[in-house]
């Protein structure tokens, strides 16, 4: 039992694991070869891998059998992340700007921003997260400029006129 756990972990690219269990497998059997085997392939270069080695012969001389070839690692499956684009979902939200529907565009870019923080944060690659950014900025300043322009065009009036009147 314990030689197959230690493959499935060397599938996962659990070393140590898969060295524990093959030491569990030759304290149960000594005249395992296939945990010799594994301990073979396992073990780091120098003393460690002579003792398997010989492990590995004792072995295959008490059931008189000659080495076979080492045994290859299996290597750890590498996934590929797929990489999150936002460049789509800032051009739309610049159109939605543009078109007049100011206050969904700016909900609708803040939520995007979101999904991107978010998905940095699980480790998936984001691009053209700053094109969200930048949009979003140059709405801020839009916005800043018109509550200026109103600031201005409403306040100065009523000042002067509240001027006026008590000069007057």
């Amino acid at each position: 039992m314990t030689v197959e756990q230690a493959r499935g972990a060397i599938t996962r690219g659990d070393r140590a694991a898969a060295k524990r269990y093959v030491q569990d497998a030759l304290r149960v059997n000594p005249d395992s070869i296939d945990a010799w085997q594994m301990a073979v392939e396992l073990a780091t270069p120098g003393p460690e891998r002579e003792r398997a080695q010989a492990g590995l012969q004792r072995a295959l001389d008490k059931q008189g059998l000659s080495a076979p070839p080492p045994m290859t690692m299996p290597q750890p499956v590498v996934v590929q992340q797929t990489t999150k684009d936002y460049l789509l979902e800032a051009v739309l939200t610049a159109l939605l700007y543009w078109v007049g529907a100011g206050i969904v565009g700016l909900v609708a870019n803040i939520l995007w921003l979101n999904q991107a923080n978010r998905f940095q944060r699980e480790g998936v690659p984001v691009r053209n997260k700053g094109c969200l950014q930048a949009v979003l900025y140059v709405h801020l300043a839009f916005i800043a400029i018109g509550v200026l322009t109103l600031c201005v065009l409403v306040l100065i009036p009523l000042l002067l006129g509240v001027l006026g009147a008590a000069a007057g």
